[in-house]
């Protein structure tokens, strides 16, 4: 019950409803992507915005506050990309000397984000980082400056395998980047929550999961060499249920 950000695929939607046996109300739990509305039972999720600031924050650190950037957003209108991207902005709008030269809405997708970061390699000479805000969108970033015979650059992601095992190929090229997680068990909190409600127990209108970061320094404990590009590598799963799932 998560959006797959980096592969735009929905496993299932993103507000969960449930019908109680508690006077026959319907339980509205939205989750991942939120609604612009409290008029639901609770939400689930990250800070979507702290999402932003943390990559953003990470890019200008690294870039010491100049340099030349794109940016690369999800899905055009929907909560999570805006916020964001909201997020980011904050950051940016405090640092005059990095210039954003140009942004493309790439769905999370890799296809997407590749054939826009050709176009924005042919149009600009120097490139210097990249705010990314999402994992595959990174991966096809890093590809096609490798394809352009370009050296890497600081880009920040997310916590998909696929990036996570570019960016461990890549660090002796001097490739770094941060991937923010949102946490695989969210949907479980989600079913929690709903089934509390359903129960009658009070439950909180937003409860927020804690952002977890992956950097260069803890990469080798998250990336998975031997999954597919899709795994997603926060999770409370052992080693042992996780090869279950994919062997």
């Amino acid at each position: 019950m998560r959006r797959d950000h980096n592969h735009s695929r929905v496993t299932c939607g993103p507000v969960a409803r449930m019908r109680g046996g508690n006077g026959g109300g319907i339980k509205v739990i939205s989750f991942d992507n939120y609604v612009d509305t409290d008029n639901v039972t609770a939400k689930v999720g990250i800070d979507e915005t702290a999402f932003g600031v943390a990559g953003a924050q990470w890019l200008v650190d690294t870039l010491g506050g100049q340099g030349n950037i794109i940016v690369l957003n999800g899905i055009a209108g929907s909560g999570v990309d805006e916020m964001r991207r909201s997020g980011a902005m904050s950051v940016f709008a405090d640092y005059p000397d990095i210039k954003i030269l140009g942004e493309a809405h790439a769905g999370w997708d890799y296809a997407q984000a590749k054939s826009a970061m050709e176009s924005f390699l042919s149009a600009y000479p120097q490139i210097d980082g990249v705010w990314s805000q999402g994992g595959a969108m990174t991966q096809a970033a890093l590809d096609a400056f490798l394809a352009a015979g370009r050296s890497l650059i600081p880009m920040s992601g997310e916590a998909n395998n696929g990036l996570l095992m570019a960016w461990k190929e890549n660090l002796d090229k001097g490739f770094d980047s941060i991937a923010p997680c949102s946490p695989t068990f969210m949907s479980a909190s989600a079913l929690e929550t709903a089934i509390a409600a359903l129960n009658g127990e009070p439950v909180e209108l937003h409860t927020i999961i804690e952002l977890p970061f992956i950097v260069s320094d803890n990469l080798d404990g998250y990336v998975r060499m031997d999954l597919p590009d899709s795994f997603w590598n926060f999770t409370i799963l052992t080693p042992e249920q996780v090869d279950a799932l994919y062997k």
